[in-house]
């Protein structure tokens, strides 16, 4: 489990996402032999009441091939805060790697 509160004394005005924020996340690692893990958490900004998620997966496939997914959901309905301007974009991405 994580937690964490970002503050900036400028408030309002600091030129900070993070100016008074609380992320509260959790991580799950199955410790087994393809190495599966787990990642899931949420951001809410208590000045403008706007919110971020994020969850982020991933597993070995073998010795040589990985894949993983990442996704972020964002809400944010006042046109003050700086995450209003990506609050329709939510982008996932599934990637397959080989290593070698």
């Amino acid at each position: 489990m994580l937690l964490e509160y970002d503050w900036d004394e400028r408030g309002l005005n600091a030129d900070s996402v993070s100016q008074n924020d609380i992320y509260i996340s959790a991580r799950l690692t199955l410790n087994d032999v393809n190495d599966t893990g787990l990642l899931v958490g949420a951001s809410y900004d208590a000045d403008y009441h706007s919110h971020i998620f994020l969850v982020e997966a991933s597993r070995c496939l073998n010795g040589y091939w990985t894949i993983a997914l990442e996704g972020f959901l964002f809400s944010a309905d006042n046109a003050s805060d700086s995450v209003s301007f990506i609050d329709q974009d939510d982008p996932v991405q599934l990637t397959l790697e080989r290593f070698f």
